[in-house]
């Protein structure tokens, strides 16, 4: 049996500089309203750790054996006025410490 098509939704925990992040409310909320609107597809929300490691493990495990047709990911940026889509992610932070103190991967 063909699963059915899966809509991804993603969003963080909190991180060094942002103590609360919107986007723990904001996705749970959204993937509840999706599935009772789009009923013909699965939709996954998860709060992803923001991490080095651990959120680009976490979201592999969402999209692996699924039939994604969409992926939508939510983050915070205490300098945006309002909300924003972002066509291109560059991550302008650098070698910075995780939510859990760790530092980016050299490899």
């Amino acid at each position: 049996m063909l699963a059915r098509p899966t809509i991804v939704l993603t969003g963080f925990g909190p991180f060094p500089g942002m103590a609360q992040n919107a986007t723990t409310v904001l996705v749970p909320q959204l993937a509840s309203a999706a599935r009772a609107r789009f009923s013909e597809y699965d939709v996954v929300g998860e709060v992803l750790p923001t991490e080095w490691r651990a959120a680009p493990e976490i979201l592999t495990g969402l999209l692996a054996d699924r039939r994604s047709v969409l992926a939508l990911h939510f983050g915070v940026c205490n300098n945006a006025d309002g909300f924003q889509v972002e066509l291109i992610g560059r991550n302008a932070q650098g070698c910075t410490k995780d939510a859990s103190g760790k530092l980016p991967p050299t490899t």
